[in-house]
């Protein structure tokens, strides 16, 4: 093997290294077994900081904005025979 190969091969290695790091390191108590209590200060207060991004509008859509029919009136009533 060349020390070309064997750079690649480090190289490779390393790689896998930062990615499985870079994942550790996203993970909280949201998508991990970590209870809240053991998080680090601060983490709670960053995720509602992410949340609070300003997000991509969507399309209107035409339709009302509200509840759905039922729920106000109750659900309609099955003709039965």
């Amino acid at each position: 093997m060349t020390e070309r190969d064997q750079a690649r091969n480090r190289l490779a290695e390393l790689e896998l290294e930062v990615a499985g790091l870079r994942r550790r390191m996203l993970m909280d108590s949201t998508n991990s077994s970590t209870p809240p209590s053991k998080e680090l200060v601060g983490a709670r207060e960053r995720r509602k900081a992410e949340r609070l991004l300003p997000t991509v509008p969507t399309v209107p859509t035409g339709k009302k904005q509200g509840r759905q029919m039922w729920m106000i009136y109750g659900k309609p009533a099955i003709d039965t025979l």
